[in-house]
């Protein structure tokens, strides 16, 4: 059978592939007999999907005629991994269907293993060479001189499936987005056009090997790691649309660049002007408004200019914002204490702070209320106070005003979920004047508390004289890290209530944290009465759920 993908229109950044198939070896043929078994491989890219030449594909649409590439990793039971088939494209149709050529089926062996490692973009002029060893992409990319030409480098790798499994393939961003967007004020020229905006000596190619999804940086953004980097100059030249006015206006291409944790002291931003060059030191930029280019990351570079000033700030974005709609000329701002929210499935009561200095404008009039308001997805343009979503509700409450700042709490109460999907998305916006916070709000099915402890006498042999025991930690469910989930929810405890004095060592207990498996190790005092209990409190460091309290059983 062919591969068969099918894009399901899901609201906003998430595309849904789906694939159905066959697959078999070519050089390699093996399979293809009566019994082959249909598998189904689900892609999902979140966080926006920029796939070409520095522009955002915000819909199913955008999709249509472009290729993917594909190659898959065998594992036999009883021999080592080995390439299964590779020189694999995937193409998405009119009808959203796309197919495998050339055609792979399954193997007939049901005790192997397959792992399918993808890329995009797998064609074209500017794009990555992808090679091959068993169980191991590797891309080699060079961003092009001219920005215009800059494609969004996305791979995905499944986990290691048995036969007949399905197959899930997650795409994610290996590069960072940069933008510019520029605004002048009084006193400034009365024509100012941006010609040029350019790094210099910047990180221009290198190679990335993925093996598997690297450890997340935060949500949907895994850290892939580039090397043999070398530094080169990339240029946006500009000329139509390019005259700065005193409305804010993203000029320049989008630069899809390679990542970096450092920049080095000659790193800059060099932007040309009718009225001369302006030089930016990456380093000083990073040091007056610090961000990271990190994988996945949106970084939009903000310049307000006139006869006296030309300033830079950087602000992190959504992949998919729009950076026109950002005031960052140093007048207001919104704090939202959550960029999203992740529960389990047991149904919470979630508090979020919210903070912003965004009054009512009388020069010029903008017609945005003042302080923060709520909007669903469907009625953006509106303000509400409350808001009835899917599965969720949310409460903003009336707030306080300090000094020209509004101070809100968001109430934000979720049932509990048990259904046939892994997990569920709802979004709304939190506003203030054309500031927006996009929140997500994310649930993972099952109805068992978010961390659970029971206890056992360490059997180490570092116990000493007195017995010592330990609190084991399991969590529960939090969906699966190689489809970019959280895979399971981490703990911190921030207070211990032991009334009848029953611990011996409280304040090693107070700020210890650790995972799904992890243990924390404590001593009953010698002296400590029997019956009794204390109960620790257990704060979720990687989600939002309520925190727990932990009963310590009684000696």
């Amino acid at each position: 059978m062919k591969f068969g993908i099918y894009i399901n229109k899901l609201k906003y950044t998430v595309t849904a592939v789906i694939l159905t198939a066959a697959l078999s070896s070519c050089e390699k043929m093996i399979g293809g007999g009566m019994d082959t078994e249909q598998i189904v491989v689900r892609s999902i890219v979140t966080e926006g999907t920029s796939v070409t030449k520095g522009t955002a594909i915000d819909s199913d649409a955008d999709l249509l005629g472009l290729n993917f590439g594909i190659y898959a990793s065998r594992i036999p039971a009883s021999s080592s991994e080995q390439i299964y088939f590779e020189d694999t494209k995937a193409k998405v149709n009119d009808d959203y269907t796309a197919s495998l050529s050339p055609i792979r089926y399954w193997p007939d062996e049901a005790t192997d293993r397959l792992k399918f490692f993808s890329w995009y973009p797998c064609d074209g002029s500017y794009t990555p060479t992808a090679s091959f060893t068993a169980g191991q992409l590797s891309l080699d990319y060079t961003a092009n001189t001219d920005a215009a030409n800059h494609v969004d480098v996305l791979t995905a790798v499944s986990g290691s499936l048995a036969w007949k499994s399905p197959v899930s393939i997650h795409f994610y961003h290996t590069l960072t987005k940069v933008s510019f967007t520029f605004k002048k004020v009084a006193p400034a020229p009365d024509v100012v056009t941006i010609n040029k905006i350019e790094f210099q000596d910047i990180g221009k190619s290198g190679k990335l090997v993925v093996t598997e999804i690297p450890t997340f940086s935060s949500p949907a953004k895994p850290a892939f790691s580039w090397s043999n980097v070398t530094t080169g100059t990339v240029t946006s030249t500009i000329t139509s649309g390019n005259t700065v006015t005193g409305t804010v206006a993203q000029i320049g291409d989008t630069f899809l660049m390679l990542p970096t944790n450092s920049f080095s002291s000659t790193a800059k931003i060099v932007i040309t002007t009718n009225w001369g060059t302006n030089e930016f030191n990456l380093r000083e930029v990073v040091a007056a408004s610090a961000h990271t280019w990190k994988s996945g990351e949106y970084i939009n570079y903000n310049i307000t200019l006139s006869d006296k000033i030309f300033e830079i700030t950087a602000q992190p974005l959504p992949w998919d914002t729009n950076p026109v709609n950002v005031i960052f000329d140093k007048q207001y701002y919104l704090n939202v204490e959550y960029k999203s929210i992740e529960l389990a499935g047991n149904g919470a009561q979630v508090f979020v702070d919210v903070e912003t200095n965004y009054k009512l404008d009388t020069d010029p009039e903008t017609g945005y209320p003042a302080g923060a308001y709520l909007s669903s997805i469907s009625a953006p343009g509106n303000y509400e106070q409350y808001l009835s979503l899917d599965w969720a509700t949310v409460y903003r409450s009336d707030g306080t005003v300090s000094s020209g700042v509004h101070t809100y709490k968001l109430e934000i109460n979720v049932g509990s979920y048990s259904g046939t999907e892994n997990s569920r998305n709802t979004l709304f916006n939190i506003k203030a004047g054309n500031l927006i916070h996009q929140m997500r709000i994310k649930q993972y099915k099952g109805i068992a508390d978010w961390m659970t402890a029971s206890r056992a006498l360490d059997n180490s042999g570092v116990s000493g004289v007195v017995p010592r025991y330990k609190l084991v930690f399991a969590s529960g469910y939090a969906g699966d890290s190689s489809a970019g989930d959280l895979g399971a929810w981490t703990w911190e405890v921030t207070g211990v209530s032991d009334p009848d004095d029953i611990l011996l060592n409280t304040e090693t207990i107070i700020g210890a944290n650790g995972g799904n498996g992890d243990a924390l190790y404590y001593y009953y005092k010698a002296n400590a009465p029997t019956g009794k209990t204390a109960t620790l409190t257990l704060k979720n460091t990687n989600g939002n759920n309520p925190p727990l309290t932990i009963v310590v059983p009684a000696l």
